[in-house]
This record gives C-alpha cells, structure tokens and sequence, in this order.
C-alpha cells in the first residue's frame, strides 16, 4: 500500500491537472478520500505558496517560523553575545 501526503500537481493546462485528478481519486479514491484544494494560495509541507500576482510566486515559511517561535522553550527567549573572533577558535 502506498502513502502519499501533500502532493502538488500543476500544469500551465489546467484541464490537464483536472484529469489527474480524476486518474488518481478512480485508483486511489475507494480506499480513503482524495482531497483536493484549488486556489491562488497554498499551504504546501508549511511553506505559503502564493500564485496572487500574475507572472510571480512568492514563498514563504512565515507563518510556521513564528509558531515555531512562540512555541519555544522560555529558555530559547532573550538575546545572545556573539564575540566576533579573527580566527575559527577563540582563546577566550
């Protein structure tokens, strides 16, 4: 048995992804629910993908980095030294 999680499929043809589509909900749709999720925004393995403005996309972790930060440990919070050293080791 196969497991496949958050696959992305496009195509500049998007009659082409519709009939896809259907290939792998007719072979795989009878053991689980194959959902499917269309749109200009996408949140793809935590990466935003936004196809909004015609000709670019723009990706980004944003979202997920902030969690990520406000779900740190109080011990990760708060600033840090950096001594900046002329060689890779520093004697101090």
């Amino acid at each position: 048995m196969w497991y496949v999680d958050d696959l992305k499929i496009s195509h500049v043809d998007g009659k082409v992804v519709d009939v896809v589509i259907e290939l792998i909900k007719h072979e795989f749709g009878n053991e689980m629910p194959v959902p499917v999720m269309c749109g200009k925004i996408h949140d793809y393995l935590k990466i935003k993908i936004d196809f909004s403005k015609e000709g670019s996309v723009v990706m980004s972790m944003y979202n997920f980095i902030d969690k990520l930060l406000k779900e740190a440990p109080d011990l990760m919070k708060g600033g840090v030294i950096i001594r900046h050293c002329q060689s890779s080791f520093c004697s101090e």
